[in-house]
């Protein structure tokens, strides 16, 4: 979304730097990044037992990158690889209401490493089956 004509304003913003609008270009078109429901486009809250995930391989993507339910999830759906990092504020994180939580992903593996308030993981998540 960013880098399509409704993310325009925002990447052309100056605060947001060239570098990162040009990293994001030279990402590989097998990763999808987007706010909430993938499917309909439309901001439904999907948690990672909600059925609409069993559709995963239609969006031809290895990793699908989402939010807006505040819900940490590392999980495989098919072949896609879906991630939910959580939040840096308002979390839902059940393992710690309120905690701040982020993901790192690692695209050479992929590996993802869930960190709940600066405090990581020494091993990848191990992504839930469903």
């Amino acid at each position: 979304m960013l880098l399509g004509p409704a993310g325009r304003l925002a990447s052309e913003a100056p605060h947001v730097r060239a570098a990162e609008v040009a990293f994001m270009r030279g990402v590989p078109d097998r990763l999808t990044m987007l706010h909430a429901d993938p499917f309909a486009r439309s901001f439904d809250y999907l948690y990672a037992d909600d059925p609409r995930f069993d559709r995963c391989d239609e969006l031809g993507t290895d990793v699908l990158v989402l939010g807006h339910t505040h819900v940490p999830m590392v999980a495989r759906f098919g072949r896609t690889l879906a991630i939910n990092p959580g939040a840096l504020t308002l979390s839902r994180d059940p393992g710690g209401h309120g905690a701040l939580t982020y993901a790192v992903l690692d695209t050479d593996g992929p590996e993802v490493f869930l960190v709940r308030d600066g405090a990581g993981w020494d091993a990848p998540v191990v992504p839930v089956a469903r």
